[in-house]
């Protein structure tokens, strides 16, 4: 059995659409075609029926499903316990925000670096959810995210507490102290609530005044964002740790909204009962010890 193609099958049945499967596995639609129709000749079965809402798998592709997931298990495993009979090396892959690779994982790693000098990074931006599945099926080593959901599959380790804060310019003329109510008056600068489980919280706390706020720009960039507060273009909520500077530069204000405080947490999180290969220890121990000090 060609473990590639276990590989191919596995992105279809997890994303159950060949063309996001193409872009996990960097295969062309009609080539992971080929491919799946190969493994289904292979085997002799039939592993998906096609029905409205796209591909679902037959009673033989859960089957296969449930041992391919062992399988690739056991071939990361067995390939970490190789790579730990040396020093701590290789790539480490991290899922994460660009915010948090940027300005909380920056400033930390060059120590690390140094340190494990044979060790690589390389982050994963996707959405959450799919870092988290990510984490489950050791594609990604580990996670560094905030708002961590309850999942039986994964464990996660709190190492660093921040705040979501409603930020504007600092020229901007309006009331430092707000009332929910009015924040439909001023101009808002959104995020895409999918992407983020915090704004998910703001939504729900708030959304019913912000719908009614102009909303004057929409952008999965957070630099994009303080950008357009410091041009005065409208009013936010951000993380503090990404305006702190500013702050103290006095170039945007914090504007405190009564009876809103919307704490953040972000964790480190593995898979549950994974003994981590030294490459992940040795980052999970640097990562908890910075953030004590």
């Amino acid at each position: 059995m060609d473990l590639n193609r276990i590989k191919y099958f596995q992105a279809v049945a997890l994303t159950k659409n060949i063309s996001k499967a193409c872009s996990l596995v960097h295969l062309s639609q009609p080539a992971l075609s080929l491919q799946i129709q190969a493994l289904e000749s292979d085997l002799g079965i039939k592993l998906f029926e096609r029905n409205n809402r796209g591909l679902i798998l037959t009673e033989e592709g859960v089957k296969l499903h449930e041992r391919a997931s062992m399988l690739l298990d056991w071939e990361r495993e067995t390939l970490d316990i190789i790579n730990d009979l040396n020093v701590p090396s290789g790539q480490l892959r991290i899922g994460t925000y660009t915010t948090a690779s940027s300005y909380l994982l920056s400033p930390i790693l060059n120590e690390f670096l140094q340190r494990y000098k044979d060790i690589n990074i390389s982050y994963d931006y996707s959405p959450t959810d799919q870092i988290l599945e990510k984490i489950k099926t050791l594609e990604l080593d580990c996670a560094v995210v905030s708002e961590v959901p309850d999942d039986k599959g994964i464990e996660s380790v709190p190492f660093y507490h921040c705040e979501l804060i409603l930020v504007a310019s600092a020229r901007m003329k309006m009331p430092n102290k707000l009332k929910p109510s009015e924040l439909s008056k001023s101009p808002f600068l959104s995020y895409p609530l999918r992407l983020d489980y915090c704004y998910q919280e703001v939504e729900r706390k708030l959304g019913k005044y912000l719908k009614r706020a102009p909303a004057r720009i929409e952008s999965e960039s957070f630099d994009t964002l303080k950008q357009s507060l410091l041009a005065e273009l409208g009013i936010t909520f951000m993380p503090r740790y990404l305006v702190h500077k500013e702050l103290e530069q006095g170039l945007l204000k914090e504007l405190e909204v009564s009876n809103f405080t919307l704490p953040i947490t972000f964790s480190f999180v593995q898979k549950k009962y994974r003994i981590l290969p030294k490459k992940v220890q040795a980052f999970k121990e640097h990562l908890t010890s910075s953030f004590q000090k």
